[in-house]
Parts: structure tokens; C-alpha cells; sequence
């Protein structure tokens, strides 16, 4: 006799039923948690959940070409993408575009980073001082103008003209006191600087090498007749081609050398920058790697070892361009003094933070390898030179064992960066402006 199994076609069913639901739960109440976590992370994370802030401001930093009519240089130029507009110059290379600004900088109407005009002729009661250099002494990745290092100086020498006022009984007095024991007392005091307005402008470029800095002073920045120069500088020149010393925004033969790795980097930055700007993916990133940075993507702006001299004889070359600047620069400018330093550069930091540490491991050995055989070569070269009214030094060791960060990526400073090296510029500047003391008189 037949028997016949009951249940078993209707026993599938609620387990049929359940996966359904699971299923369905699954496909909507996923994306729905992920819309409501990156809305709770947008507006309730704190700040350190986020990372790294670098990735914010990178692109506001990254050059954008412009052509004379003012139209992007799409396809031609050896870079892309950025919000601060370059426009090309024959005798330079390249200038900043006057009167422009975002929420990071502005640029005034000469095509320099301070927020008003600069006239060209000064006040006879102005000190004129112009800060010169690349990325660095622009303020790149600074929160705005009043953070870069040109106006932390201005700040320092106009705050020690008001300390002078208010408590002249903490510097050196106008006159030495007589006694040798009171001499020696004074002595130790700082120096009164000379009663004047104190105005630094930074007329810093992005990439700019010496050979571009330059050029910038002898064909526009000496219109403004400056009282002083720094030229903050060095990095750019070891990582550029002895055979193309000056930086350019259209360089053909690189352009085709470069064009195809190019583009696939910037379609990879883009796809980064897209996924980063998801609060989501940004903690998960910083959860899993606090120490991430992501690089700016500009042509001037990634680092890795294949940009500095795989040679000697190549170092030296780069080297021996940047002195023969350095020459000219002295030869110039006879009559008014100048401060060369050698621009500050991650690997010359001794304590390093945890982001540093990161920052210096992802750009391996054999960029520190040469970067470092780099500087210690130009520092050989350069420093014992003592050219007419130039004064020259290193910040490559500046910071020392300071062990908060200092350094955003292998040259780009934080807040504390620039803030240190701004009253290393300074003490420089007080040595210039001091009043020396005249001796007492005999007493009657």
C-alpha cells in the first residue's frame, strides 16, 4: 500500500519565508544604516575620529594652470586640478593669478599672499621685508593668510616693538651703563629692534626652484624696493633636473614622458578623494591606519625617491645651480641684506610623531636614503659661503627632538611647524634691526 508523506511541500515554506525576509531586511535596512551612520558621523564625530585634516585641504593647495585669456590649460599642462590658478610667464615661469582667494588664502592684487594691495612706494616709516620661496614659504596647507610663516614674523616683530614700549626695563637700554659688572648685565638683555611698521609679504610660488625665485626678484619684486629678502628654499632644486633648473607649466618633452602615468594618477586621486569625502570611510581609515596621509596630487606635490639625483655627479649639478643662484642673488643686491635658508624637510626632524613616523615609512628607504645625502650636500656647499650681505643658513635640523608634529607631509608644515621656524627668521631679523647701545660717558 501506498504512503503518501504529508508536511514535507508545506514544511519548505516558512524556512523559504524566513530567508526571503532576511534577504529583504538585508538589501534595504543596509543601505538605509549606512546613510544614517555617515549622517551621525557628518554631524556628531569628533575631530580626531576623522583623521589626518590634510585630505581636506588638498585640493584648495593644488595648482590650477591658467592660460592668458583665462581659460583652464586642460590636457597640456604638466598639472591639473587644483583651486589656486597659475598662469604662465615667459620671464618666470609662472605667476599666481592676482585677486583671487578661497576659504584657505587669498591673493591680493600683485599676485601675492597677504589680503591687501602693496604699494609700490612704502611709507618712509615702513620696513619692507619679502619672504620668497616654494610651498613652504607660501603657507601651503595653512588654515589662512595670518597662519603662514611670513605673517607670523610680521606679528613677532611688531609685538616686540610694543613690548619695548610697555617695558623698555627688559632690553637693552639706548645707552650702556658705565660700570663694567652693569655692562655685562644689560648685555644679557635682548636688543631693542628699530622703531618702525614691520611689513613681511609672502611672495612665495608653489615649485618654485631658485632659478624661478630669481626672476621673481629681479623682474617684479624689486619694484617694490624691499629693505630685506628671505628666500626660504632648497627642496625644489635637489628634485629638480639639472638640465631644466626652472620650473615650467608646460614642458613638452615631460609631458610625453609622463602623460600616460600621469593620467592614471589623477584618475586613482580622484577615485580616493571621492571615497575620503564619506565620513565613513574616513573613520574606518583612521581606525584601522590613525596615521594615513593622503598626498596632495598635483604635479609638484608628490614625493617619491625617482625625483631626487640617483648620482653623484647629477647632485652635484642640481647643487652647483643652486649656488651659482645664489651668486647672482648676492651680486644683485649690494645694498640691502638677505637671509637664504635652507627650507626644513621631514627627515631632518630626530623625534618623529606617530603621523611622521607614517609619512617617512610610505616614502621608503630610498627617499630618505637620498634625500638625506641631498641636503647634507648642499649644506657642504653652501654654507660656508659668505656672499655680500647674505646670510646663510639650515633649518633642515631646526626642530630637533621636538616630538609634536610638525611636519603634514616631507615638507609642508602644521601651525607649530611654521610657528618655530617663523622666530628661528626672526632672530635673524633682530640681529639686522637691533639698536646697538652707545657707550656711557665718563661720569663727572
Amino acid at each position: 500500500m501506498r504512503k503518501y508523506r504529508y508536511g514535507s511541500s508545506y514544511s519548505s515554506k516558512p524556512n523559504q519565508n524566513w530567508l526571503r525576509n532576511i534577504l529583504l531586511i538585508t538589501l534595504v535596512g543596509t543601505p538605509l544604516l549606512l546613510i544614517l551612520l555617515e549622517l551621525g558621523l557628518k554631524n556628531f564625530a569628533p575631530t580626531e575620529w576623522l583623521g589626518n585634516k590634510v585630505n581636506s585641504t588638498t585640493q584648495d593647495y593644488e595648482l590650477k594652470p591658467i592660460s592668458r585669456n583665462g581659460k583652464p590649460l586642460e590636457n597640456i599642462s604638466n598639472i591639473q586640478g587644483g583651486d589656486l590658478e597659475v598662469k604662465i610667464n615667459p620671464i618666470s615661469g609662472y605667476d599666481l593669478v592676482p585677486n583671487q582667494a578661497n576659504k584657505f588664502w587669498q591673493i591680493n592684487a600683485q599676485g601675492f599672499r597677504v589680503n591687501n594691495p602693496v604699494p609700490v612706494n612704502k611709507n618712509p616709516q615702513d620696513i619692507r621685508i619679502f619672504i620668497i620661496g616654494n610651498s613652504t614659504a607660501f603657507g601651503t596647507m595653512a588654515a589662512d593668510n595670518q597662519k603662514t610663516i611670513g605673517n607670523k614674523i610680521e606679528q613677532l616683530l611688531n609685538t616686540r616693538l610694543q613690548e619695548q614700549l610697555a617695558q623698555p626695563q627688559k632690553f637693552q637700554p639706548a645707552i650702556f651703563p658705565y660700570f663694567a659688572d652693569q655692562v655685562e648685565k644689560v648685555r644679557m638683555l635682548p636688543p631693542r629692534i628699530r622703531g618702525v611698521n614691520y611689513q613681511v609679504i609672502t611672495a612665495a610660488v608653489p615649485g618654485y626652484t631658485s632659478t624661478n625665485e630669481l626672476s621673481l626678484w629681479a623682474h617684479k619684486i624689486s619694484e617694490f624696493k624691499p629693505d630685506a629678502l628671505i628666500f626660504l628654499n632648497g627642496y625644489e632644486d635637489l628634485r629638480s633636473p639639472s638640465s631644466n633648473p626652472a620650473r615650467e607649466l608646460i614642458n613638452i618633452e615631460t609631458l610625453l614622458q609622463q602623460q600616460a602615468d600621469q593620467e592614471k594618477q589623477n584618475n586613482e586621486q580622484r577615485f580616493r578623494n571621492w571615497l575620503g569625502s564619506f565620513y565613513t570611510v574616513r573613520v574606518f581609515q583612521n581606525l584601522v591606519n590613525p596615521a594615513n596621509v593622503t598626498p596632495p596630487s598635483g604635479y609638484y606635490q608628490v614625493f617619491n625617491a625617482t625625483q631626487l639625483a640617483a648620482t653623484e655627479k647629477e647632485l652635484n649639478q642640481r647643487i652647483n645651480n643652486y649656488d651659482a643662484n645664489l651668486r647672482k642673488l648676492a651680486s644683485l643686491n649690494p645694498q640691502i641684506p638677505i637671509i637664504l635658508a635652507i627650507q626644513p624637510e621631514i627627515t631632518g626632524k630626530k623625534s618623529l610623531s606617530t603621523d611622521e613616523s607614517q609619512i617617512v615609512k610610505s616614502l621608503g628607504s630610498a627617499y630618505s636614503d637620498r634625500i638625506t645625502t641631498s641636503y647634507r650636500a648642499l649644506e657642504s656647499k653652501v654654507l660656508n659661503r659668505k656672499p655680500n650681505k647674505v646670510k646663510v643658513l639650515s633649518l633642515y635640523n631646526v626642530f630637533g627632538d621636538r616630538k609634536e608634529q610638525i611636519f603634514l607631509d616631507p615638507i609642508h608644515l602644521t601651525d607649530a611647524g611654521n610657528t618655530l621656524v617663523a622666530k628661528k627668521l626672526f632672530n635673524v631679523l633682530e640681529e639686522i634691526y637691533k639698536i646697538q647701545p652707545q657707550p656711557a660717558s665718563a661720569p663727572s
